[in-house]
């Protein structure tokens, strides 16, 4: 066996260590990435912060979902209860005027909130409002996929793919000891 396929073999037993144990420089870059469901959390919890802050008033869910560069944002039960009683009163063009002046400074704060948390720039935030469905939808495009780590669950499953590999890497592993 050359020095070339020993060394080979070595990576690849030092690869499959690293990765079913748990050590080796590869899980530690993942260890300071945060997993893509925690910064749709961030997210979700800063722009309910920020529109309770702003509209004094508490939306029902925000979901977020980062889907490669783009971010989509959903308000439930955002519109406020002043709003509610202006549109009961036929004064919906009048709601619809300041939402969408209050939404400009509102999407402003939100892109900047977005581009920090995940440490990319979001080149343009598009936002709208269902006055009839109490909705706010957003979303935020940004200029490159965020960069995160696995989730447990697909650390699993990344090491469960490897276990099937498992044979040939002891085969080589044993084929090296026995030339070494």
């Amino acid at each position: 066996m050359s020095v070339a396929e020993q060394i080979e073999i070595l990576e690849k037993v030092r690869f499959y260590i690293g990765i079913k144990f748990n050590i080796g420089r590869v899980m530690e870059m993942e260890k300071v990435l945060p997993t893509r469901g925690q910064l749709e959390r961030q997210i979700s919890q800063t722009t309910q912060a920020l529109y309770r802050e702003g509209f004094g008033h508490n939306p029902s869910k925000v979901v977020c979902h980062i889907f490669g560069d783009k971010v989509v944002i959903i308000l439930e039960n955002a519109i406020t209860s002043i709003e509610k009683l202006l549109i009961a009163n036929s004064q919906i063009n009048l709601v619809e005027d300041i939402r969408f002046s209050v939404e400009k400074v509102f999407s402003l704060q939100i892109r900047q909130k977005i581009s920090e948390i995940l440490n990319i720039e979001t080149i343009d935030l598009i936002s709208e409002s269902s006055l009839d469905g109490e909705y706010v939808g957003m979303v935020a495009i940004l200029s490159n996929v965020p960069e995160v780590r696995l989730s447990r669950k697909g650390k699993y499953r990344s090491i469960a793919a490897l276990k099937n590999n498992d044979t040939e890497i002891e085969n080589d592993f044993s084929t090296l000891t026995q030339t070494i």
